[in-house]
């Protein structure tokens, strides 16, 4: 996808720490070795390696590893990075907690592709390892946009020549297949960027947990935050926190 090619532009996009302290809390608790799938720029990998995780990241985004690298490097930590795709990866090593947010979940469809994933936590994962899983809870409101308007999103500095970029979007959700497609419309100083285009599936709550269970998991929690709180009708997210089945 386009807007993971734009690694310094994720990064402006997604300055936010407030679940920092939930992965950390939760890697501290479960001890050994962590793996993050989908870890971007490390936006959480390298907080928690700067606690003393020992944390290993995979992304298939070249431009979103190399910068991950950039970025542990200067701190002088020792992070391993990987380019692997989420449906095609084996580190022939087992980790204590694994996580996969941020909706990464939501770039995978079609259920062998599901199958798969799955299959390739379950065979990283220790026996009494913890694996959390986070997806956006649907929205309808943003299921019925009309797609012919744009929609603010964000506005930043280009961390290159301090340019204003306005981020807008528009959206178009596909009922059949559960597939909200979108477009993302970059401005700099007004005049257009680039316009990008990626898609997320949909995973209703109850298909989420049918899902996973289906796939050899069973569900310990489910938060609706990151602060923990429990999953409700009207929550943003759905965090699941899965252990393998016995």
């Amino acid at each position: 996808m386009n807007i993971y090619k734009k690694a310094h532009y994720y990064d402006c996009i997604n300055d936010f720490d407030f679940d920092v302290d939930f992965f950390i809390d939760f890697a501290q608790k479960q001890g050994g070795n962590v793996l993050e799938l989908a870890c971007g720029t490390g936006r959480l990998t390298i907080p928690l390696a700067k606690e003393g995780v020992k944390i290993t990241g995979i992304d298939n985004a070249e431009e979103m590893i190399a910068l991950a690298e950039e970025k542990a490097t200067k701190l002088g930590l020792n992070v391993d990075f990987h380019l692997k795709d989420l449906l095609d990866f084996d580190l022939n090593e087992k980790f204590n907690f694994i996580f996969c947010v941020h909706n990464s979940f939501s770039h995978i469809d079609g259920f062998e592709n599901v199958k798969q994933f799955f299959s390739n936590v379950s065979e990283h994962l220790e026996d009494d390892g913890t694996f959390i899983l986070q997806v956006f809870n649907p929205d309808f409101f943003f299921f019925t946009r009309d797609p012919n308007d744009k929609f603010p999103l964000k506005t930043f500095k280009d961390p290159f020549s301090d340019k204003i970029i306005s981020l807008s979007e528009n959206s178009f959700y596909d009922e059949e297949t559960q597939i909200n497609y979108l477009k993302w419309f970059f401005e700099k100083e007004g005049e257009e960027e680039s316009i990008e285009n990626w898609s997320q599936r949909v995973y209703y709550p109850k298909e989420l947990e049918y899902i996973v269970q289906f796939c050899g998991f069973e569900i310990v929690d489910k938060f609706g935050d990151f602060d923990f709180t429990p999953f409700e009708n009207d929550s943003e997210t759905q965090i699941l926190v899965l252990k393998k089945k016995k």
